[in-house]
């Protein structure tokens, strides 16, 4: 049986409340750790609620760029480019090409 779109399965909504968690346990240190946080709530995020998604990068974005950390940019910028080409996100950027 398929996944239904807006609806998480068990794994995907386990992966929302740990991507959850983390944000908040990140929120009052902000600067990259926000970053690394939003950015993974935001690959949960991208197939179900893609406007979102949008919105948990461009704020983790500007963590990022606050704390000049050049990983955390990157990964906001491969995060945004799986939300603009609609597909979802497995984690860091090299994880795909096995890096």
């Amino acid at each position: 049986m398929g996944r239904t779109p807006n609806r998480p399965d068990g794994e995907s909504a386990e992966a929302e409340r740990l991507a959850g968690a983390a944000v908040e346990l990140a929120a009052p240190f902000g600067g990259t750790a926000l970053a690394f946080a939003l950015t993974a709530l935001a690959r949960v995020r991208t197939v179900p609620d893609p406007d979102d998604a949008a919105r948990l990068l461009d704020r983790a974005e500007r963590c990022a760029e606050s704390g000049g950390h050049l990983q955390a940019m990157d990964e906001v910028r491969a995060a945004r480019a799986a939300l603009a080409a609609g597909r979802p996100t497995g984690g860091p950027a090299g994880a795909a090409r096995g890096v």
